[in-house]
């Protein structure tokens, strides 16, 4: 290098220590020499601190709620440091986290110790194992790591609207308001849409949403050009790596712009019951004010098969206020088919008077074998005449057909109210949800 008065050279001096080099104060002499000219030295020291060093070996750990897990770490002296270090979790540990032993002398092939770590609570905990010496400088070091507490139940999550049946004339927006709720360490985000039999316009807000325990809010806001109900499922599906997927069946009344409206409600929930059995909902026709200027007509659809449905009433007249409404659905039980009936008793007995005749002219010796032939002859064709009341005499009966009742499931059966000769023919709709066992 040639270095000026006006053109200085940087030089960096590089010193490293072994873990084994001896703690201490240095003099390091720097000499600089120009050929056939001065020379020129600089001393600077050099102190050589006792010190240690912290290592996790496993810094990552999982384990499920209520379980344990444990970090596995080495204190290694260097320099010859030899004072106790403390250990201890710093900040954002999970609830249980302990050190053993608490307090290690660092050695130089590394002394041992483990922390163990636990929470009742699903969720990812990043902190720091922290050691602090005893040395007069309290000389600390501290190790990231990072542990997550899992769930035995798979991750789920809640999909809840608060107001499933709405109305509003054409062209006018209705909001649905609907809340995701997390359940068993659930945080992925979700995906939120319209299923099919939706309205034109059927908007979910945000699109996505990641659920919470406390439930996060979401909007679905629909509206139609048309006079129309629409009954329909708002869809939530998550990113996780199952998909997770839900619904919530929701309808919404798109009614004339002007004119006389009416409410269609089910005041009764879901029924379960078993096939062969009957399930009964009390639902209620209203007029929004005063009274009906029209007939309302009552009519089912969807019914379960092999069921029957029926509304009392099935409709309602003008002039009448709020009316409830009867739907019952009637389920069929299977029937198991019946064999061939047996004819050989029925035989039997209508033989039996003849035997008894015949074994009585035989044991007669009065009597004209003419006149015991007759008497077969004519018990013969009584016989013949009478098998038909045994189910077809001689020939084979018929056999009863297997009824298999209505299947098990889940129905949907839907109730709607029309007003056909109202201005706008007003039309409402209710949905109502029978489960077959």
């Amino acid at each position: 290098m040639d270095p000026t008065s006006g053109d200085p050279v940087t030089v960096t001096l590089t010193i490293s220590t072994s873990s084994n080099t001896t703690a201490g104060t240095f003099t390091v002499t720097i000499s600089g020499s120009v050929t056939n000219g001065p020379s020129r030295t600089q001393n600077l020291s050099l102190t050589v601190t006792k010190d240690y060093a912290i290592a996790i070996s496993n810094p990552s750990l999982m384990a499920y709620e209520n379980a344990n897990a444990t970090y596995d770490g080495t204190l290694t002296s260097l320099n010859g440091y030899s004072s106790p270090v403390n250990l201890s979790c710093g900040p954002g540990a999970p609830p249980l986290c302990t050190v053993a032993p608490a307090t290690v002398t660092p050695t130089a092939s590394g002394a041992p110790f483990a922390v163990t770590v636990s929470s009742s609570q699903c969720g990812q905990y990043n902190f720091n194992i922290v050691a602090k010496g005893t040395d007069s400088v309290s000389t600390s070091h501290q190790y990231a790591v990072t542990f997550t507490s899992n769930s035995i139940a798979p991750p789920d999550y809640t999909l809840e609207i608060t107001n499933p049946s709405l109305s509003a004339p054409i062209n006018t927006s209705a909001t649905f308001n609907g809340t995701l709720t997390a359940s068993q360490c659930y945080a992925s985000p979700v995906n939120l849409s319209c299923g099919s039999g939706a309205p034109p316009t059927c908007k979910a807000s945000p699109a996505s949403v990641t659920p919470t325990v406390a439930g996060a809010p979401f909007t679905v806001t629909v509206s139609s050009s048309k006079i129309q109900n629409y009954g329909f499922s708002i869809s939530s599906v998550g990113t996780d790596p199952l998909a997770i997927q839900h619904v919530a069946l929701v309808s919404f009344n798109s009614t004339a712009a002007s004119g006389f409206g009416f409410s269609l409600t089910n005041s009764s929930g879901a029924e379960s019951i078993k096939a062969g059995q009957t399930a009964t909902y009390g639902l209620q026709v209203a007029p929004t004010a005063g009274t009906f200027p029209d007939v309302v007509t009552l009519t089912y659809a969807d019914c379960p098969t092999l069921s029957v449905c029926s509304l009392t009433p099935t409709q309602v007249d003008a002039g009448k206020a709020a009316t409830a409404v009867t739907l019952t659905i009637q389920t069929s039980a299977p029937v198991v088919a019946s064999g061939q009936s047996s004819r050989l008793f029925c035989v039997l007995w209508l033989m039996l008077p003849g035997l008894a005749m015949i074994f009585a002219g035989g044991v007669r010796h009065s009597c004209r074998r003419g006149t015991v032939l007759v008497g077969c002859w004519a018990l013969l064709l009584t016989l013949l005449s009478t098998l038909s009341a045994c189910g077809g005499g001689l020939q084979g009966g018929s056999t009863a057909a297997a009824e298999p009742g209505t299947p098990a499931g889940t129905y949907t059966v839907v109730v709607t109210g029309a007003m056909n000769n109202a201005p706008g023919l007003p039309t409402k709709s209710v949905s109502v949800s029978l489960t077959v066992k």
